[in-house]
């Protein structure tokens, strides 16, 4: 495309070149062990290498390295850092290439767009290409993430298709690799963390990118060397998201199912309480009706009777509160202290009585209680005045009872 159109897409789309060269560190400790079995100068080619991030970080690695793209402005950026790079077809530039000359070969974001021929030519030279162990690194948008399959796959215009990854594992295992592995990229990381994820979550965080690498046959010692590395897991695949996600309605379901038996349990205890119930009324009721119960009504009012004098004797004796014998006398003592505080006279002859009795402080405490009581009351009384018509039907009847007795 002319004037800048795919170099301008795809650092809008694709990332900056930082970022992109901080997501392809991720393959920096298998080129650590290739060097660990390469006494010699690792040599590598990568097609379709555009701003060059992959490039530059071979370099900067010490790995001496090709770069072959066909667009010329997304090159500038490469030959800006004086990287090694040209003008031209990858697979024609793969094709030329003598066998057993290169030990890394790279095309990332490539085969999504060239045809199935191409990508099948692709991988049989680079077998011929690579030397013993060398790698061959195939990065692509990963189909198996629904919103990349579905959406974004498609807002490259250059995209032919896209590649499962199970195509193209098999195709570098039908070229001759010895051992390949699909390594699942880019997925946000809180995600891993969850152990239930949304509608959402599996629809759009499964990786979003996978990269297959592929070895050539090697000594038994040289490939032992890459076992941990291929052996280990990368990534997350739509099976295990989707596994999160059914996890977590089974424990929905199980959750409904605990409520459910919980429920159940709390109807049983209630129709037990009721029909406790019903027995002890009906036992009541057979015990009012009974002629015990009649015969002894005299004797339980006796009782009551009984009760009742105890209570209220032990009130006028003891002065409890809210007994009339307290009452009377809490008026008394009002209308003694009304009575003081209106003769100066006799009020000091009592404070002085009171001082050289030594107990002065102890009436004068008890007179402030009771001053303070009848100016909270009387402020109640002010600020909430109490209206005949705001009483309730039995309040103004009570009340009309008291006003009549008066």
């Amino acid at each position: 495309m002319n004037n800048n159109f795919y170099k301008a897409f795809e650092d809008r789309h694709r990332g900056s070149r930082e970022l992109i060269k901080s997501r392809l560190k991720f393959y920096l400790p298998f080129l650590d062990k290739l060097k660990d079995i390469k006494d010699e100068q690792i040599l590598a080619l990568d097609i379709g290498c555009g701003r060059g991030e992959w490039l530059e970080l071979l370099k900067e690695n010490n790995i001496k390295s090709k770069g072959i793209d066909q667009d010329k402005d997304m090159l500038e950026a490469s030959k800006e850092l004086n990287l090694d790079v040209e003008l031209g077809d990858g697979i024609k530039y793969l094709v030329l290439q003598e066998p057993s000359s290169l030990d890394i070969i790279s095309a990332f974001h490539v085969v999504e767009h060239i045809s199935f021929e191409e990508l099948k030519i692709l991988v049989k030279e680079a077998f011929r290409v690579l030397k013993p162990a060398g790698l061959l690194i195939l990065e692509t948008p990963n189909c198996e993430n629904i919103f990349v399959s579905s959406y974004s796959f498609y807002l490259d215009p250059t995209h032919t298709k896209p590649i499962p990854s199970e195509l193209l594992s098999f195709i570098t295992e039908f070229a001759g690799f010895t051992q390949n592995k699909t390594v699942r990229l880019q997925e946000p990381e809180y995600i891993k963390q969850k152990e239930f994820v949304s509608l959402s979550e599996v629809i759009t965080s499964v990786s979003p990118d996978y990269a297959i690498i592929a070895q050539k046959p090697a000594t038994k010692e040289e490939l032992e060397k890459f076992n941990s590395l291929f052996k280990a897991d990368y990534g997350l695949s739509l099976s295990q998201i989707t596994k999160k996600f059914n996890d977590k309605s089974l424990n929905i379901d199980y959750e409904i199912n605990s409520i459910k038996n919980i429920l159940d349990t709390l109807n049983n205890k209630l129709n037990d309480s009721e029909k406790k119930t019903t027995q002890a009324q009906e036992q009541i009721l057979s015990l009012l009706n009974s002629h015990s119960w009649k015969i002894t009504a005299p004797l339980r009012a006796f009782k009551n009777f009984l009760t009742w004098f105890k209570t209220g004797f032990l009130s006028w004796i003891t002065f409890a509160p809210g007994s009339r014998p307290r009452r009377v006398l809490k008026k008394i003592i009002k209308s003694l202290i009304i009575f003081v505080d209106t003769n100066k006279l006799i009020k000091k002859v009592l404070i002085n009585s009171a001082k050289f009795l030594k107990i002065y402080g102890f009436l004068r405490r008890f007179y402030n209680k009771l001053k303070d009581k009848d100016i909270a009351s009387n402020a109640i009384s002010e600020k909430y005045p109490l209206k005949f018509e705001d009483l309730s039907s039995l309040a103004k009847e009570i009340y009309k009872d008291i006003d009549i007795k008066k």
